[in-house]
C-alpha cells in the first residue's frame, strides 16, 4: 500500500508559539482584551494577528469583541481562522494602533514619549502621548472629552495636562467635567505648586513613614498616610482639621503636606489656623523669590495699606483681604490665634477700623482687639450672633458659694475664662492644660460646693490622673519618663509612664485593665 505523504499544513511557519505575541499578553494584563480573544489571536497566523491588533482604531468600543469577530471561524465548521471571507485589515497610521505597534515592536523613529492608560466607557485604553495637541485630539475622537473640555485642557502646560489625563480612572463618571474641574484648580490655585492628583501613592523607593503623628487636644494621634487624600479625610473626620484647611493641603505636593501635618505638635492650639498660616508662608516665600525679577517688569497693584505697630515699631500692613491681613498679624506675633479668630468673624469694615487703631500705646493688641469687638457688639454695631460661636457644652461649677456656668468652646478658652474669673490660678490652669480635653472637662465639672480651693483641687486631680490614683514619690518630678499611646475601644489615649505600678493603676482607673489582669 502506497505510503501516504504527510501533507504540510498551510499554517506551518506562519503560526507562532504563544510567546511570539507579547502584545496579546500585555493587552490581557491591562484588561483591554479578554482570554477568549487572546486565545483566538494566538491560534491565528502571525501576520493576521498583527493586522487585527493594529486595526484597533479609536472607533473600536469593545476590543475583545472586535478581535473575536475578526478571527472567529466562519462558514463551514472545518474552516479555521483566517479562512476566505475575512476582510482585509488595514493599519491606521496614528492613534491606538500606533501605541500597540510601539508596545509590540519596541522603539520607532517617532515613538511616543509615554503611553497612558485611560478609561473610556469602562474600558482601559492605551493613549500614545506624542504631543499634548495630538493626545487631546485623540481623546475627543474617542468620545472621552467634549470640545469644550479639550480646549480647556490646552491651556495648561504639557506635564500638568498629562497628569490630569493620567487620572482618568474607572471611577471617573464624567471625564469632561473632571478635566474641566482639574484645569480650573490648576489655573486658579492659590499656591504655585505643580498639580498633584489626589490619591496618588508615594513613589517607589520613598522612605517616608506610613504613619504621621500629630497632637490634638493634648493627645498624640497616629494618622496613617497611604495617600494625601486618605490622610486629609482622616484629619477632617477626627476633627483635627476643618475642610477648608484640608482642601488647601490637597493643592500642594505630598511631601510638603506631610511636613506641615507632622508639625502639628502639642503646642499648636488651632491646627486649622496653623496649617493655613504655614501654607500662606509657603506662598509668600515662593513669591518673594521672584519679586526682584518682576518688580520692574510689572507695576504693583494698588493695595490698601494700614500702619500698625509691632513691638513698638511701625509696620505697613497690606490689606488684600481680611483673612490675609489677620494671618499676617498672627505670623508677626501681633495677635494670638484666639483674637484673630474673633476678628475674622467681624465685618471687613469694622475689622479695618480696629486694626487701624493699633497704635504705639497699645501694649496688648490681642486683648485690645477682643475688647473692641465686644464693645461693638454691646453697641449693636455687630450682631452678637455673628461673633458668638455655639459652645460645645455648658458646665456648672461652684466658686465662693455661688454656682457659675462655664461655656466650653475649647480647652484653652475655658481655662482662660477660669483664670480671668479667679477660679483657678495660672499654675493649676497650665497643669490642667496638659490633660486630654475630656479629662480636663471632667475635673472642672467636679468643682462642686464642697471644693474650698479649686486650684489645689485641680492640681491634686491632675496628679491622681497622672499617677493612676497614687501619690508620686517624694521629690520625684512630674515629668514622665515616657509617653505611650494606647487604644481603648478604638480611641487612642496617652499614657504617662513614671513607673510600672503607676501606669497599671492609670490603666485600671480608665477601665482599660481590670483588677485581675
Amino acid at each position: 500500500m502506497a505510503t501516504r505523504e504527510r501533507s504540510r499544513s498551510p499554517r506551518g511557519d506562519a503560526y507562532h508559539s504563544p510567546s511570539a505575541l507579547p502584545l496579546a499578553d500585555f493587552l490581557f494584563e491591562k484588561g483591554i482584551l479578554d482570554d477568549r480573544s487572546v486565545e483566538f489571536l494566538k491560534k491565528s497566523p502571525r501576520k493576521l494577528a498583527e493586522e487585527v491588533l493594529l486595526s484597533l482604531s479609536p472607533e473600536v468600543r469593545n476590543p475583545s469583541a472586535f478581535v473575536t469577530r475578526k478571527l472567529a471561524p466562519r462558514g463551514s465548521p472545518g474552516e479555521g481562522p483566517g479562512g476566505e471571507g475575512l476582510p482585509t485589515l488595514s493599519c491606521p497610521p496614528f492613534g491606538t494602533s500606533g501605541a500597540l505597534l510601539q508596545a509590540w515592536m519596541g522603539p520607532m523613529v517617532h515613538a511616543p514619549s509615554d503611553i497612558i492608560i485611560v478609561h473610556c466607557n469602562g474600558m482601559p485604553r492605551p493613549l500614545a502621548w506624542r504631543s499634548q495637541g495630538e493626545a487631546v485630539a485623540e481623546l475627543v475622537g474617542w468620545g472621552v472629552l467634549d470640545e469644550g473640555s479639550a480646549e480647556f485642557l490646552g491651556r495648561v502646560p504639557d506635564d500638568i495636562a498629562k497628569e490630569i489625563v493620567s487620572a482618568l480612572g474607572p471611577e471617573v463618571r464624567n471625564p469632561s467635567a473632571f478635566v474641566t474641574r482639574k484645569v480650573k484648580a490648576a489655573l486658579q490655585s492659590e499656591f504655585p505648586f505643580k498639580l498633584t492628583e489626589v490619591g496618588l501613592q508615594q513613589p517607589q523607593g520613598s522612605q517616608d513613614s506610613p504613619v504621621v503623628n500629630v497632637y490634638h487636644a493634648g493627645t498624640r494621634v497616629p494618622v496613617p498616610w497611604h495617600s494625601k487624600a486618605q490622610a486629609m479625610e482622616a484629619l477632617v473626620q477626627r476633627g483635627i482639621l476643618d475642610q477648608r484647611s484640608a482642601d488647601f493641603l490637597v493643592k500642594i505636593p505630598d511631601r510638603a503636606a506631610r511636613e506641615i501635618v507632622a508639625s502639628l505638635g502639642p503646642d499648636v492650639r488651632n491646627p486649622s489656623a496653623f496649617v493655613t498660616r504655614k501654607l500662606r508662608e509657603l506662598r509668600v516665600d515662593f513669591a518673594s523669590s521672584h519679586r526682584a525679577e518682576t518688580a520692574m517688569a510689572a507695576p504693583m497693584p494698588c493695595v490698601e495699606q494700614f500702619l500698625v505697630h509691632r513691638n513698638g515699631a511701625p509696620v505697613s500692613l497690606p490689606w488684600v483681604s481680611k483673612e490675609q491681613a489677620v494671618e499676617c498679624l498672627v505670623s508677626w506675633g501681633v495677635l494670638d490665634e484666639g483674637s484673630a479668630d474673633f476678628l475674622l468673624k467681624a465685618p471687613e469694615q469694622e475689622a479695618k477700623q480696629i486694626i487701624s487703631s493699633l497704635g504705639p500705646d497699645v501694649r496688648n493688641p490681642s486683648a485690645f482687639v477682643t475688647r473692641k469687638l465686644k464693645e461693638l457688639m454691646m453697641e449693636g454695631t455687630i450682631s452678637p450672633d455673628a461673633l458668638t460661636p455655639t459652645p460645645v457644652s455648658v458646665i456648672p461649677i461652684h466658686f465662693n458659694g455661688a454656682m457659675l456656668t462655664l461655656q466650653w468652646f475649647s480647652k484653652e478658652q475655658a481655662l482662660g475664662d477660669l483664670v480671668r474669673s479667679g477660679v483657678l490660678d495660672e499654675g493649676s490652669a497650665d497643669f490642667l492644660m496638659k490633660a486630654p480635653e475630656q479629662d480636663a472637662k471632667d475635673i472642672v465639672a467636679s468643682l462642686g460646693p464642697d471644693v474650698r480651693n479649686p486650684s489645689a483641687f485641680v492640681t491634686r486631680k491632675m496628679k491622681e490622673l497622672r499617677y493612676g490614683g497614687q501619690q508620686p514619690e517624694h521629690g520625684k518630678s512630674l515629668a514622665s519618663l515616657q509617653t505611650l499611646v494606647v487604644h481603648h475601644n478604638g480611641v487612642p489615649m496617652t499614657l504617662d509612664w513614671f513607673s510600672a505600678e503607676q501606669a497599671i493603676g492609670q490603666l485600671a482607673s480608665r477601665g482599660v485593665l481590670d483588677e485581675g489582669s
